[in-house]
């Protein structure tokens, strides 16, 4: 049985997203599926197989699909999504790359100048191209200078699901605003995609002959208050509503009397089947793509009409911009027609259903079954033809001195001279890892001979790529880094020399080279302490549930928070057993917990997920090689909730220990909202210092009545270490213990003013360099 990759960015909204969840769910019955997913949260779509998720780190995410395409023994990767189509071609290894195209990418708002360049670059490398429209071919035939073969498959439907819902009652609320009047009706986001402004205007002309109708615009999104106010200025307000999205218009659909689809373009609108599947007349937009396929049959994208025609399912109005103004009114007219002319709205209908009913998901289902078993795999390589652009430049260039462009240098520069960074607007002289920074325009170089690594985020890379464009520079790559991540380290833990890997890594996060035989600062004396003093005491200890042995012989058991049950796995426990409020953690990890105040409201599904991932991480690898966390065994378990008489969240006293002696106290206020943290030494004489989050000297907190308490028992536990953090909640004037952290923040966290850090620093004493 084939083991296939579908890879999409979430199952939590989209068009795309939707049609890979229901891909996934029926493919799973044939082949063992994977779904990979930038983001596991809030998945709402229906879903087959055993979802991977591959996080998102910058560019780095496509480490972890390379990753896991081994690792699962891939044999087909189908993608959704430009931004996946791009890593799924650049990851290839022995698989079938399957790329789908869901939209008219040319025309889409704003226009993203790195995802036309790279399709254009990329998309000839995948093995098979699926398009959701002949309208989307011709637009990577024309647009990007496509010469693959592209496929066409139309997406699914739920055409039982859609007759079904369409039953169901409209909002009483909507029915008070229609008052029996007659509707027309636009689903969709509300963006500029959709054009909702033009439908508005139009309605306006036709209110005006045909006061008794109204118009429904269901939909969510950026433009509601542009558009309400446009209601408002046109003076609609009584005639148009807009109703945020629900996952039922079919109900509306099923009483209006025509949908109108305004889009400036599309892919394949799934609410013009969805219309169909309930016998509702369309007004369309003959945009590009989808309308004049799905209403009329037509493949043709090549002709542009100029007036309305009469399709098969419906009627296509032209896509020009004089209908957003009204020097055109073929819109208006179009609903003119839709009222006046009956025949055509039967014969619509009548058409509507011999469509829909030769429309079968059994069919498109077929369709990628014969896409994956094709056998032709291209032997290309695209990572191989950026590697050659680099082995041929005289000089290389990384745009960008972020994250991504330091981890691109740590990398690169064991193999090539990079002559500098460069970035869009250089505030002063700089430099990084000794290499000099340069502002884009301060170059004078002749480019010719020169490669640029486009070292920024995704979301940046418009930006980048449009500056190069500006300058006439078009040798440019996206390399294909191993990154100093939780992927890459657990893809080459058995040959990972952690010493060189500790370095390249503290050297990424935070730009600064390190002396590892001789730390100076906090920070730097943590990686000493993780690389020399990564003891097995730090195992247990580092653990929740296997701490509360040592803490119950070192100080007593009143200390500790009472447990309610300890399971393998959030499937295993019984909740009907447990309490109605409580906290639920796994004993590995930092943040892997939840509080549940009202047991009746959990999502479970959800949940269990959740813990499923949080169990499943290495954390030895999961934030700069805290080795100390290897060989733990993961667990769920609930505690007794903690609360405070008023119902606040609790402080956490978090106390640094420096060879046996409490330093300092940290208390983080308001960590969900706006988060900051306020220091305070052993007398609570606040600290105006920062440690990465901002200080609140506003904030008074209280001295703890039991702070001389809260110290003694710190340096009882913390005694035995060069250095350690005790934390502690204080709760209705009892002290409960959290946990023992060896390696705050990962030894990463920035300190205002810096001599603060050269003097926690102090306070740590090395026993001897290793």
């Amino acid at each position: 049985m084939k083991n296939i990759a579908i890879i999409t960015t979430s199952l939590n909204g989209g068009g795309a997203e939707r049609i890979a969840g229901l891909l996934s769910k029926e493919l799973s019955k044939k082949y063992n599926v994977y779904l990979f997913l930038m983001n596991t949260e809030n998945i709402i779509y229906e879903y087959g197989g055993t979802i991977v998720n591959i996080g998102y780190s910058g560019p780095f995410y496509e480490y972890a699909i390379k990753v896991y395409k081994e690792k699962y023994d891939i044999n087909v990767s189908i993608s959704f999504l430009e931004i996946m189509n791009f890593a799924n071609i650049r990851t290839r290894g022995k698989e079938r790359v399957i790329i789908s195209e869901r939209s008219v990418q040319s025309l889409c708002t704003p226009f993203l100048y790195s995802e036309a360049e790279k399709i254009s670059r990329y998309y000839n490398y995948a093995d098979e191209i699926v398009a959701c429209s002949y309208g989307v071919k011709y637009d990577l035939e024309e647009s990007y200078k496509i010469k693959n073969d592209i496929s066409v498959v139309y997406n699914f439907i739920n055409k039982e699901n859609i007759a079904k819902k369409s039953l169901e009652n409209i909002n009483n609320e909507i029915l008070d605003f229609l008052d029996g009047s007659d509707f027309f009706l636009n689903v969709g986001r509300l963006h500029e995609q959709k054009n909702q402004e033009r439908l508005i205007n139009q309605f306006s002309f036709f209110v005006r002959k045909q006061p008794n109708y109204k118009l429904i615009i269901l939909g969510s999104g950026e433009l509601k208050t542009r558009l309400e106010n446009q209601i408002k200025k046109l003076g609609l307000v009584e005639k148009v509503r807009v109703v945020s999205y629900m996952s039922n218009p079919f109900s509306y659909m099923k009483k209006a009397k025509a949908l109108i689809l305004s889009s400036h373009y599309e892919g394949l609108p799934n609410v013009l089947l969805e219309a169909m599947t309930i016998g509702l007349p369309i007004i369309a937009t003959d945009c590009l793509a989808g309308p004049r396929e799905l209403l009329n049959d037509e493949r043709d994208y090549g002709v542009i009409y100029k007036k309305n025609r009469i399709g098969k399912r419906g009627i296509l109005i032209p896509d020009v911009l004089s209908e957003n103004d009204g020097t055109t009114s073929f819109m208006a007219e179009a609903m003119e027609t839709i009222i006046q002319n009956r025949e055509y709205c039967e014969l619509f209908v009548t058409n509507q259903k011999a469509y829909i009913e030769e429309y079968a998901n059994e069919l498109i289902l077929n369709n990628w079954i014969k896409l994956i078993e094709k056998s032709n795999i291209k032997s290309s390589n695209v990572l191989n033809d950026e590697d050659q652009r680099l082995d041929k430049a005289k000089k290389i260039y990384i745009y960008g001195a972020g994250k991504v462009g330091k981890t691109f240098y740590i990398r690169l520069s064991k193999k090539y001279d990079i002559n500098g960074f460069v970035v869009t607007r250089k505030e002063e002289d700089s430099s990084l890892f000794g290499v000099s920074i340069y502002d884009i325009d301060s170059l004078h170089d002749d480019f010719k001979d020169s490669a640029f690594i486009i070292g920024v985020s995704d979301n940046y890379q418009s930006d980048v790529i449009k500056k190069l464009k500006e300058k006439g520079i078009d040798n440019y790559v996206y390399p294909f880094v191993c990154p100093c991540t939780y992927d890459y380290y657990i893809s080459n833990c058995n040959n990972l020399n952690i010493r060189e890997e500790l370095i390249d890594w503290y050297r990424s996060v935070t730009g600064r080279e390190i002396a590892i035989d001789n730390p100076k600062t906090f920070n730097e004396k943590i990686q000493w302490l993780k690389l020399y003093d990564s003891n097995k005491i730090k195992t247990t200890l580092a653990d929740k549930l296997t701490v509360r042995e040592y803490v119950k012989t070192k100080i007593g058991v009143e200390y500790l928070i009472p447990i309610i049950g300890v399971w393998d796995k959030y499937e295993d426990i019984n909740f009907d057993e447990l309490p109605n409020k409580f906290a639920l953690k796994c004993n590995t990890g930092s943040g892997t917990n939840i509080i549940v105040k009202e047991k009746a409201t959990m999502n479970h599904k959800s949940n269990a997920l959740r813990f499923d991932e949080w169990q499943k991480i290495k954390y030895e690898y999961m934030s700069g090689l805290e080795m100390h966390y290897s060989g733990m065994k993961s667990y769920v378990y609930a505690e007794e909730l903690l609360e405070t008489e008023n119902g606040e969240d609790l402080f956490d006293y978090k106390v640094f220990v420096f060879n046996g002696k409490v330093k300092l106290i940290q208390v983080d206020i308001d960590r969900h909202h706006n988060h900051r943290r306020n220091l305070y030494t052993t007398d609570w004489e606040y600290l105006p210092y920062t440690i990465l989050y901002s200080t609140d000297p506003n904030y008074i907190i209280e001295k703890p009545a039991c702070l001389d308490e809260l110290i003694n028992i710190a340096e009882i536990l913390g005694k035995d270490f060069i250095h350690v953090r005790v934390d502690f909640y204080i709760c209705k004037n009892h002290i409960y213990f959290g946990e023992m952290t060896f390696s705050h923040g990962s030894g990463t966290e920035v300190f205002i003013p810096e001599k603060f850090g050269y003097q926690m620093g102090e306070w740590m004493k090395l026993e001897k360099t290793k």
